[in-house]
């Protein structure tokens, strides 16, 4: 593996003081990014003194029961805030991870949790010191309040984590509400605590699940949201732990609810984690217990503007996510579309995305014009640190049909991608190559398959997976796609105690190797018609196929070939294939094509 060391993107040391004007012109400038209009007031300085800052927790009362314990459940929520008279906006990240997983006991009270863990304190004692990431460190000193809210069922608030479902969605807006007014909070003591010293303005931010938090709750009917920032986000939960028919663990909704849910919350919850798992892992059909945690068709409903960010080499939350999520929005929107796996903009892009954020949220919850709505909505990390800008995603253009003949081949569940793509593939697959390109194509989009298939079992998987073949160095596709390197770390805003708003330094992870796996789906062919309900295959019996890969953006450079392999393996489809017991088929393509939306030059 070689390692790539081009970045344009500067050491910046955001606590440095002198000349700030010039320093954030000079730093915009650097970033490629359109600084303010000369005309425009300048973004929040850090005035306030971080050191000094008033911290609180407070127990927002949700508006349901979700442990049955007959009361309305309590979500905690810690507060950082300037020390002012001046009532100031809401940032706000709710998380499951908020505490080391889920067994808290394991974890001495007097143990150092790292700062870029995303963890908080390890208890609870009414007097927060350790936030989450950079967000106090930096924006806490420039006039934001800074909330960390536990998701239900997690660290010290009460209810039962449901994946996307009522309890954590009800219970993060429940905080919203209590700081626009709606609702009701108490402190440790059972003191009602009103939050008089706040705009009412709230954006939220948080990548993975902390990312779906935000998306959901703006489907809500919760005025004061004013703009969120998903990152990684998921969409909907069925796709998140299927792909179209095919699970992506044997119990993978069972393991995600008991991983976050706190020790404390364990006793109250077997009846709702139970009644969970009868209705998500019965089996691999789409469900109403599915549709209830499916916003896709909702994003219409979204009045907060949105900034989100995805890696388009994000294996964990593809990019199917962000993609049908994006395309449906009617909210003013922004979109990053970055070379990493699943990982914090701060670490892929740290100085780029902090001087990005701190405009957005000074334009939304400010009311500054930091004139960053006048810039293309669109930015695509074409390669590390080498950004390109377009008013919409996906880009527009035609759709190129590859034609990919018909081939007889035979399931083997042992092989990996990269043998399926290689010789060891060799009878297991359909391989289809053109001739090389006599100029460079992006494309921009979904690509999808259609296929004309038999097979002599009476179900398969069928995926599809699209290959750039050539040699070239390309960040790896696995993980975050980064790697540590060695330097001083890089801050954000102040620091006190273990909260430093420090992080190590990150760079992509590259190698260089003759082939790419760019994009890649997966059918489970019982579920052709309906993902609600599996049909066995008539064996022997032809039928179409259709799906969808996943979306991406993709430039094929002239003189490689475009590569498309058919199988029946699982390997070819997300991460963590799973794929129960068996027998391998034999299966018979009899034609096909695969159409590629290719953006205009």
């Amino acid at each position: 593996m070689s390692v790539s060391t081009a970045s344009t993107s500067p050491k910046l040391h955001v606590r440095a003081r002198p000349s700030r004007a010039v320093k954030t012109l000079v730093t915009l400038l650097l970033l490629g990014l359109t600084p303010p209009s000369p005309a425009a007031p300048q973004l929040t300085q850090p005035i306030y003194s971080y050191a000094d800052a008033i911290r609180e927790t407070v127990y927002v009362e949700s508006t349901i029961d979700g442990d049955g314990d007959g009361r309305l459940d309590r979500i905690v929520a810690d507060v950082i805030r300037p020390r002012t008279t001046k009532k100031i906006p809401v940032l706000m990240g709710a998380s499951p991870y908020h505490a080391p997983w889920s067994n808290m006991t394991a974890f001495n009270e007097d143990q150092v949790v790292p700062h870029d863990s995303g963890h908080k304190d390890l208890v609870d004692d009414g007097h927060p010191d350790l936030f989450p990431y950079f967000y106090d460190n930096y924006f806490v000193p420039r006039g934001y309040a800074v909330v960390a809210v536990d998701m239900a069922g997690t660290r010290f608030s009460e209810g039962c984590p449901d994946l996307g479902g009522p309890n954590e969605v009800l219970g993060t807006k429940a905080v919203i509400d209590w700081l626009g007014g709606r609702a009701k909070a108490f402190d440790r003591d059972g003191r009602r605590v009103t939050p008089d010293w706040t705009t009412g303005n709230v954006g939220m931010y948080g990548t993975s699940w902390d990312g779906t938090l935000p998306q959901y709750v703006a489907t809500t009917d919760v005025p004061n949201l004013k703009t969120i920032v998903p990152n990684g986000a998921i969409s909907s939960w069925y796709d998140y732990t299927r792909v179209d028919g095919i699970k992506r663990s044997p119990d993978h909704a069972d393991w995600l609810a008991d991983l976050v849910m706190s020790t404390q919350s364990r006793p109250k919850c077997a009846e709702e984690h139970a009644e969970l798992v009868r209705r998500a892992e019965q089996n691999a059909d789409y469900n109403s217990f599915w549709a209830e945690r499916n916003i896709t068709d909702d994003a219409h409903k979204v009045k907060a503007a949105v900034f989100a960010i995805h890696g388009l080499n994000d294996t964990n939350v593809t990019t199917r996510h962000f993609s049908r999520w994006w395309q449906n929005l009617k909210a003013p929107r922004k979109l990053w579309l970055s070379q990493s796996g699943h990982a914090n903009p701060h670490y892929f892009a740290p100085d780029r995305y902090v001087a990005t954020v701190h405009r957005w949220f000074d334009h939304w919850l400010r009311g500054i014009d930091t004139g960053i709505m006048r810039e293309p909505a669109v930015d695509v990390e074409r390669s590390p640190q080498i950004w390109e800008s377009s008013r919409t995603w996906p880009v527009p253009g035609t759709q190129r049909t590859i034609a990919l003949g018909g081939q007889v081949f035979t399931d083997d569940p042992e092989l990996t991608r990269d043998q399926l793509v290689g010789p060891e593939g060799e009878g297991h697959r359909l391989l289809h190559v053109t001739e090389p390109l006599t100029s460079d194509s992006r494309m921009s989009g979904t690509p999808k398959i259609t296929l004309r298939v038999s097979a002599n079992v009476p179900n398969t998987p069928l995926n599809a997976f699209l290959v750039d073949l050539g040699e070239d160095t390309r960040v790896v596709d696995d993980g975050w796609g980064l790697q540590v390197v060695a330097g001083p770390e890089r801050c954000f805003g102040e620091g006190l105690g273990a909260d430093t708003g420090c992080y190590r330094n990150y760079e992509y992870a590259t190698k260089t190797a003759p082939y790419r796996i760019v994009t890649r789906g997966t059918l489970d062919a019982a579920h052709r018609y309906t993902l609600s309900r599996a049909f066995p295959l008539t064996p022997g019996v032809p039928e179409t196929f259709r799906w969808e890969l996943q979306p991406n953006d993709y430039v094929f450079k002239a003189g490689h070939r475009i590569g498309v392999v058919i199988a029946a393996n699982n390997a070819a489809g997300p991460s963590w294939p799973y794929r129960p017991a068996q027998p391998s088929g034999e299966i018979t393509v009899r034609s096909g094509s695969i159409s590629l939306p290719i953006a205009r030059r």
